[in-house]
């Protein structure tokens, strides 16, 4: 397994730097050699801070916005294709006998991912997620330590049990779009550890910030 969203971006980062460090020798060679052009050094620092300015913004664009857009797709750039989750997913929650509605809203860019979850009783909010890549069954996994607290109105008190716990999604990727989060999680909860099993699927871009 693999921390896939900073492994990726270190890739892209060796990439370019490889490409630019080759492609600016081979020009300064033929400059040199074949023009017999003299290059000035004040000359030549000005031209590596220009190019240093235009992969700064590049890798910028991609943490921003190219990492969710289709040239990510193409061939030449594939392998530092990140499954894009940012959205509202809704879908269910089964623990033991037990079924309830679960919505899960997540924010996104190429190297940061958090996650706020709700049902019709609780909420927790991640303090730890990462997305993992397993590079021989060609997988991606959502996982994620979190805070939650459940409430319960009795006789007009508010009783607050908080909680941590840790969930793994499976990422069902199809055509090369992300079809369902399905997968397992498991709580501190007292005085009666819990776990269950996960399935949501994507219900929307925009986030509601609640349960309803």
């Amino acid at each position: 397994m693999k921390q896939h969203n900073h492994w990726k971006l270190t890739q892209i980062q060796k990439a370019l730097i490889k490409v630019v460090l080759w492609g600016f020798g081979i020009i300064l060679l033929i400059v040199t050699l074949v023009f017999k052009i003299t290059i000035d050094y004040d000359v030549l620092s000005w031209i590596i801070s220009i190019i240093s300015i235009i992969l700064g913004i590049f890798l910028a664009l991609v943490e921003r916005v190219l990492w969710k857009t289709q040239i990510m797709k193409l061939p030449f750039l594939e392998d530092y294709w990140t499954p894009n989750l940012e959205g509202r997913w809704e879908g269910t929650l089964v623990r033991g006998i037990e079924k309830h509605p679960f919505v899960i809203e997540i924010k996104q860019s190429f190297t940061n991912i958090s996650c706020i979850t709700y049902s019709s009783h609780s909420s927790s909010s991640t303090c730890a997620t990462e997305i993992l890549y397993d590079d021989q069954l060609k997988s991606y996994q959502l996982i994620f330590y979190w805070h939650g607290a459940t409430t319960t109105v009795q006789e007009n008190t508010v009783d607050v049990n908080k909680f941590e716990g840790f969930t793994v999604l499976n990422i069902i990727i199809q055509s090369g779009r992300v079809t369902k989060l399905q997968g397992s999680y498991f709580t501190n909860r007292q005085p009666k550890q819990t776990r269950g099993t996960l399935t949501l699927e994507f219900r929307q871009k925009e986030l509601k910030n609640s349960f309803d």
